[in-house]
């Protein structure tokens, strides 16, 4: 089938002097490197030559769209012989060619940073053309030219490509890549730029602050020595550009979060904008607001000492910021906070204050946020078990209040899943209370009226959790477990308590060491899984079971069927004298 896509597109689509028919085939040709290297690998060299035959078609769409092709085709080319070293020059020479032109820029520039980064050998030696094409295309004041942001990109692409060799060309149009203000392209290729050629780093933070500082203060940024209002070449950044001033907020907190600016920018910005950010009417501010806080402080944690002047100034950020993870008006808001707070914050969380402000948001009304809090707090036993076992133990007394008092199917459900939650969060605070709480679970699962499957699986699921954090009080009422998540696993009426029901079979397994005997004090165990692995839908479901198959482990088969048909027997008779 490929031989015969790829006869028709060189033959008939090719060979026709319609620009349609050409452009087609051109895109079915791309579409087989995508879908069939091995075939299309054979074919690479006449398809080289297929293509540049119509790189200047008078078809403005054909001539991109050869354009498009070109990195493609290197890249399955990366193996060349002289005939493809020809190819391939063949092709930097006809990209340089369009970009002197102007007609095609953007995808020219596109495409030579492409072509940089599969064969950085051919584009060495026209480096100086190359970047003079950048330059003009960046600096319309020099030039008729409009500028592109493509140039760019390919500027970053280059960098990365060629590497220190691209140094001295890249002084000459570093200050033009700066003229169209800041932008996600931008910001993209002066990473790269940084990454790979460190002489670049000042000059890059330098003129980036300066921009940042105009956008989110409106005034220069002021560096240790006093000077101020311009960037390393006088490239001035009065009043950011684009229609949206909330476009150029996002843009510059991204950039703030994406490079290491040091300890005293950061708090600067924080202190002067972006703590006040946290305030903001628009809520896509704030969410950005909050991600470029988290960031800026987990870089600002890592570069400081214990005793640095910074420190205090962190604690304040990380304050406010819980401020808001508990009082924003958006649930949305509140849940990215305390999403935001990783492992390296847990020092600074774990001051009373903080460890309030989380307690609060426990009883927020959001079950995502209150889960949320409980394994933070949890992530803060050890640091602080003063203050953060009192806060938990009331929880947990609270949630058990809940599920024996409510009879509300959600606020049960909520209750048992939070109650899973801290038990994993804080095994040290639960094992006191592993027969108390397995008590309660039972009941619950056990009540006359039944219950839903939501607090069902929720139930099973901290049922699962207990056993791993009081093995021995579990392995008392193991048969009354084991039968109770197998019932739930034989609920066809919920996935996710199936789901839940089988991890919690494996957890018990695990905490009891009773491996292989579930299967004979339950004969139809067995078929249960099996039947469960053939016909499942979910495929989360089957993982769970070769799971638990795996954690029960081999058994003998003739033992198994022996009980299994004894099993049988033992009900037809029950059933016979019942009915009898």
């Amino acid at each position: 089938m490929f031989g015969r896509l790829t006869t028709l597109c060189s033959g008939q689509g090719c060979k026709s002097n319609k620009a349609d028919e050409i452009h087609g085939s051109l895109l079915a040709i791309g579409e087989l490197f995508r879908n069939a290297e091995e075939f299309m690998s054979g074919h690479i060299d006449e398809t080289f030559e297929l293509v540049l035959r119509f790189k200047d078609n008078r078809n403005s769409t054909v001539r991109r769209t050869v354009i498009e092709l070109l990195p493609r085709l290197a890249k399955m080319r990366q193996s060349l012989d002289s005939k493809g070293d020809r190819h391939f020059s063949n092709s930097v020479d006809h990209l340089i060619r369009v970009l002197r032109q102007g007609t095609d820029r953007p995808v020219a520039f596109v495409a030579l940073g492409q072509l940089a980064l599969v064969e950085p050998r051919h584009v060495k030696p026209h480096l100086k053309a190359i970047t003079q094409q950048i330059r003009d295309s960046t600096n319309p004041r020099s030039s008729r030219k409009a500028f592109c942001e493509e140039a760019v990109n390919c500027a970053g692409m280059l960098a990365r490509a060629v590497g220190p060799e691209v140094s001295v060309h890249m002084a000459e149009v570093f200050d033009y890549l700066f003229n169209a203000g800041l932008s996600r392209t931008l910001i993209a290729s002066l990473v790269d730029i940084v990454d790979v050629l460190p002489v670049f780093e000042e000059r890059v933070h330098s003129t980036l602050l300066h921009a940042i500082s105009m956008t989110l203060i409106g005034q220069p940024m002021v560096s240790v020595n006093g000077d101020s209002g311009t960037s390393s070449r006088g490239i001035e950044f009065s009043v950011p550009i684009g229609s949206d001033p909330s476009t150029n907020i996002i843009l510059a907190l991204n950039t703030l979060s994406t490079f290491n600016f040091g300890p005293q920018a950061v708090m600067h910005f924080m202190q002067n904008s972006v703590l006040e950010l946290l305030e903001d009417e628009s809520e896509k501010l704030r969410g950005e607001a909050v991600t470029a806080c988290a960031r800026m402080l987990e870089r600002t944690i890592d570069s400081i000492t214990p005793r640095s002047y910074y420190r205090r100034q962190v604690a304040d950020a990380i304050a406010q910021m819980l401020q808001v993870g508990i009082a924003d008006e958006s649930a949305n808001i509140r849940l990215a906070v305390l999403d935001s707070l990783h492992s390296s914050f847990d020092v600074y969380l774990a001051d009373r204050e903080n460890i309030r402000s989380l307690y609060l948001a426990i009883n927020d009304e959001d079950v995502r946020i209150q889960e949320r809090a409980v394994v933070l707090i949890g992530r803060l036993t050890d640091l602080n078990p003063a203050c953060v076992l009192p806060c938990l133990r009331t929880t947990l007394i609270q949630l058990l209040a809940e599920m024996d008092a409510v009879d509300d199917g959600r606020t049960e459900g909520g209750s048992a899943r939070l109650l899973g939650v801290l038990i994993r969060s804080a095994p040290r605070l639960a094992k006191p209370y592993v027969a108390p709480v397995l008590e309660a679970l039972i009941r619950r699962l056990e009540h006359p009226a039944g219950c839903s499957s939501a607090v069902a699986a929720s139930g099973l699921g901290a049922i699962g959790e207990l056993s791993v954090v009081g093995s021995a009080l579990v392995k008392e009422k193991a048969e009354k477990l084991f039968r109770l998540a197998i019932d739930g696993l034989q609920d066809q009426s919920s996935t996710l308590k199936r789901q839940i029901a089988l991890r919690t079979l494996g957890q018990l397994v695990e905490s009891t060491g009773n491996v292989m005997q579930p299967y004979f004090d339950h004969p139809h165990l067995m078929s249960t899984l099996l039947n469960a692995l053939r016909s499942e839908p979910s495929w989360d479901i089957r993982r769970e079971v070769i799971k638990l198959i795996g954690i029960l482990g081999a058994v003998d088969p003739h033992r198994h069927a022996v009980t299994a048909a004894t099993e049988d027997t033992d009900t037809k008779q029950q059933s016979s004298e019942s009915s009898g």
